[in-house]
């Protein structure tokens, strides 16, 4: 599999035990919606206290190399201290970018805090009809355009779609595509598109007749002048299971976990978010520790990369840029610079 130029840096930054550089924590595993294809929703209920996150966000703040703080659940807006700690976020001298992952389902009361704290807000939206939208997230309340609505409300200049395609939403996607670019050429501030195939246990069968369309509704959509959008299919799903299932992909460790984390709204410390269990079934046996014993920095020093490849859930829901990471890792882990 040809490697990414533009993930080669972080490669070496693995290898050499630099620090994290990126991160998810799950500040609550309360949400609003029981989408079909998530898992989360199950979890008991708990989340991060302002202390506790607090504690964290200093920790990582020591990494010279972490730049980029995702906060996810659950859904952050179910989050009790979600408005007390973007204030407290704001006055910090040293911070990491700041990143939401979110449905979107309510509304904000502190808009222009949302504006100045958060760098970029991701919102789901998986389907173009209410009818689909209550089929695929659960949520009878809300529909495609309430969620819009609240995205024009909060008016956040770094906005992103992400669209999980099911078998059941595919029929939707163009349309949803067009929708959002029509809302975009109206003024909405919408950065990105990101098209993902849904992964794990309830992601539905995706046989030749849904990569076929995905294939008809990729060259659809990215060759289309008229839409104004950036526009991001992640469509090498096939090619990293392939990979994964090869003999070579049991001689290579998982490097992600020494630049990125996952943190569980217990305090659980995991190499990636897919273990880890964001909307997926988190995989304990992947477990590193926990932060609310441990400091990061202890925790990332005991972090070993591991030949994860050889177990058959890792071959089953890695994904594209974890697999690159892992392999410019262990590329980078051999080399060794001759003097002249």
């Amino acid at each position: 599999m040809q490697i990414r130029n533009d993930l080669k840096y972080y490669g070496k930054i693995a290898s050499d035990k630099l620090g994290y550089v990126a991160g998810q924590i799950e500040v609550t595993t309360k949400c609003f919606q029981h989408c079909r294809g998530c898992s989360s929703w199950h979890d008991s209920l708990q989340e991060f206290s302002l202390q506790k996150i607090k504690k964290v966000y200093l920790d990582l703040c020591e990494f010279k190399t972490f730049e980029h703080l995702t906060l996810t659940g659950g859904d952050p807006q179910a989050w009790t201290f979600l408005n007390e700690f973007l204030e407290w976020h704001l006055k910090q001298n040293k911070k990491p970018k700041l990143q939401i992952s979110t449905a979107m389902t309510q509304n904000i009361s502190e808009i222009s805090l949302w504006q100045h704290a958060i760098d970029d807000v991701r919102v789901s939206l998986d389907a173009y009809s209410g009818s689909m939208y209550h089929y695929i997230r659960g949520d009878k309340e809300n529909s495609p355009s309430k969620i819009i609505d609240k995205c024009w409300e909060l008016r956040h200049p770094n906005l992103a779609f992400i669209i999980t395609v099911y078998p059941e939403n595919q029929c939707e996607l163009c349309d949803l595509v067009i929708l959002l670019n029509e809302h975009a050429k109206k003024g909405l501030s919408i950065r990105k598109i990101i098209i993902m195939a849904a992964i794990g246990e309830k992601s539905g069968k995706q046989e030749r007749d849904f990569w076929n369309k995905w294939e008809h509704d990729k060259c659809a959509i990215m060759h289309n002048d008229d839409y104004i959008i950036p526009t991001n299919f992640s469509d090498d799903i096939q090619k990293v299971r392939h990979f994964c299932n090869l003999e070579e992909a049991k001689n290579v460790r998982c490097w992600s976990g020494r630049i990125g984390f996952h943190i569980k709204a217990d305090g659980a410390l995991y190499p990636c978010c897919l273990v880890g269990g964001e909307a997926l079934k988190t995989n304990k046996a992947f477990c590193i520790g926990n932060v609310f014993e441990k400091s990061l920095q202890e925790l990332y020093d005991k972090y070993i990369p591991t030949f994860f490849y050889q177990t058959e859930i890792c071959r089953k829901i890695c994904q594209y840029k974890q697999l690159q990471i892992n392999l410019i890792g262990e590329q980078a882990s051999k080399i060794c610079l001759s003097m002249p």
